[in-house]
């Protein structure tokens, strides 16, 4: 099982966009064809994850209520990561 810690972060490729400044990013795949992106926010230890299709693109559902989930901690975002990884493809 993949965890927070098992994320490398670097570099936003796009690192301004019409939010304003974006963190570091780090995303990962997963066996079950699913993925996550994760983005370092503004305010110390806390971060925004995504859900992701194997193409890259966003997957809206029921764990992250259809959106992107904000302001979360590491254990936090480990524990979205748990529930991705147990997705059916």
């Amino acid at each position: 099982m993949k965890t927070f810690n098992d994320l490398v972060f670097a570099p936003h490729p796009h690192p301004v966009s019409f939010i304003g400044v974006i963190g570091d990013r780090a995303a990962l795949q997963f066996d079950n064809g699913f993925g996550v992106s994760v983005l370092k926010e503004r305010r110390e230890g806390l971060y925004e994850i995504a859900v992701l299709r194997s193409a890259g693109t966003l997957h809206y559902c029921d764990i992250t209520d259809g959106d992107v989930l904000r302001y979360r901690s590491a254990d936090q975002i480990t524990e979205v990561m748990r529930k991705v990884q147990e997705l059916t493809p």
